[in-house]
């Protein structure tokens, strides 16, 4: 249910917000199983890279 929460932050343009309840997520899943989860690792670098896009920021792999 928190997944689906921080994906409607996403969803209504509140990515900060999202980001960290992502990362509040993948904390408590590495604290419980000691390892992170790695569809949320990566949900958390697309979100991450989303924002930077935003801002200007070209990722060095679609630089051309």
């Amino acid at each position: 249910a928190r997944k689906n929460l921080a994906e409607l932050s996403v969803a209504q343009d509140f990515p900060f917000t999202a980001l960290q309840r992502f990362e509040g997520l993948n904390f408590e899943e590495k604290e419980s199983t000691g390892t992170a989860n790695p569809k949320l690792d990566n949900r958390i670098l697309r979100l991450e890279v989303d924002i930077l896009k935003r801002r200007g920021f070209q990722p060095y792999w679609e630089r051309y």
